[in-house]
């Protein structure tokens, strides 16, 4: 019962770990997407000003929102890797910069080439968790079963096989060779103890 009740715990567990490890990554590559089209957008802004067009605020103001799409957003939360979390706010910070005046565009998308990397290395590492679990859960499965199974045959059936040779041998009347196994800490020690008792008994009678 220890045994399988392991099992089942450690198959929830690692299918819980797996599925928590899987949500948080809906929207990796949503976020992947979003933080590429910064760059363009970077690009795009600084072509405008170049041109001094008539689009440049309301593209920035689209620039802006962007950084701070909703799934980006996420990206504070508690779990995520601190590498992640620093890219971000670093980005945040050069837009700060670059919003006074747009200059240096290839130095501020050169930060969101090293955001979209730290993304996907992120994404990754998840990958690569939910695999290492799913092996790691299995193989404690197996030996679980295996440790079960060598178990049930030295507490079980080789008891119940000795059993059933000294029984065996007290239909051939030899009451002198008791059964083994009696110091087993279960119903098969006990239920020994109480045969040899009794072949004690027959062999008295007759």
């Amino acid at each position: 019962a220890w045994a399988f009740f392991s099992i089942i715990v450690l198959s929830v567990l690692t299918s819980s770990v797996a599925l928590l490890t899987l949500a948080s990554s809906q929207r990796d590559a949503e976020a992947i997407n979003v933080a590429g089209s910064l760059r363009m957008q970077s690009y795009r802004l600084g072509y405008e000003m170049q041109r001094n067009s008539p689009s440049l605020m309301a593209h920035r103001e689209n620039w802006r929102q962007t950084l701070s799409a909703p799934s980006l957003q996420k990206l504070n939360r508690w779990y995520v890797p601190g590498n992640v979390k620093t890219r971000y706010q670093q980005l945040q910070f050069a837009w700060l910069e670059m919003d006074k005046h747009i200059a240096h565009i290839e130095d501020f998308v050169g930060r969101i080439d090293a955001f979209v990397l730290a993304l996907q290395h992120y994404s990754e590492h998840k990958i690569q968790t939910v695999t290492l679990l799913s092996l790691a859960g299995a193989l404690g499965i197996l030996l679980l079963t295996l440790f079960t199974l060598r178990r049930i045959r030295r507490q079980v059936v080789l008891p119940l096989n000795n059993l059933v040779a000294a029984s065996e041998r007290i239909e051939r009347g030899e009451f002198t060779t008791p059964a083994p196994d009696t110091a087993l800490p279960n119903e098969l020690g006990q239920l020994s103890r109480a045969f040899n008792h009794m072949s004690g008994e027959l062999h008295t009678l007759y």
